[in-house]
């Protein structure tokens, strides 16, 4: 439950947005080739998720986690769950404080935005 306001309110927020937006989908492109390098079904066997702890990672359940190039230096294992096993890899990770970076600072462009409406609703 996360409350945005549209990018159109500000251009600082428009150009944000496209940031965030590249870096979305530099992320992909990563789920993408870890899904072929694995050779597991993208949006099937191999998910790219969000969680507070780990930032985007990607996720595998643990069947498919032999198929894992657990000596790629690029794989950087997260976490063993019931859930399957955590993953990421250097690249995604600097994709991940990228994307959060862009989005704390959203954040703080729009609540500048927020108090000068509100502001102007109290006159």
């Amino acid at each position: 439950h996360e409350y945005l306001i549209r990018p159109d309110f500000s251009p600082d927020l428009v150009s944000i947005a496209q940031q965030r937006d590249i870096i979305m989908s530099s992320m992909e492109e990563e789920h993408c080739d870890w899904a072929s390098k694995t050779k597991l079904e993208r949006f099937k066997k191999i998910k790219f998720e969000k969680s507070p702890i780990y930032g985007h990672h990607l996720r595998v359940s643990r069947l498919d986690g032999s198929s894992l190039p657990k000596s790629d230096p690029q794989y950087v294992e997260l976490a063993v769950q019931k859930a399957g096993i955590l993953f990421t890899t250097l690249k995604l990770r600097k994709y991940s404080e990228e994307y959060k970076l862009r989005e704390e600072e959203y954040r703080a462009k729009q609540s500048g935005i927020v108090r000068q409406m509100v502001q102007t609703a109290l006159t």
